[in-house]
């Protein structure tokens, strides 16, 4: 998941922001409601908007990006 979420954030530098929180950040996880790992979050505008348990693969992701690209 890491080479999909680095990928990404290459690939979007300057419209989006891509991070990883790793599980030793566990107050992050508790206020975002992480339950299962990975759990992946789209936030717009401090607002979390979409958020994804399991793995997801690089175009979903990319999709859900662009959703917000332009708003």
């Amino acid at each position: 998941m890491d080479s999909v979420l680095e990928q990404l954030a290459s690939e979007t530098s300057g419209k989006a922001s891509v991070g990883i929180i790793r599980e030793s950040e566990r107050d992050l996880f508790k206020t975002f409601g992480v339950r299962q790992i990975p759990a992946t979050f789209i936030i717009y505008k401090a607002e979390v908007k979409k958020s994804y348990s399991g793995f997801k693969d690089k175009e979903s992701l990319a999709d859900a990006l662009k959703e917000y690209e332009n708003r």
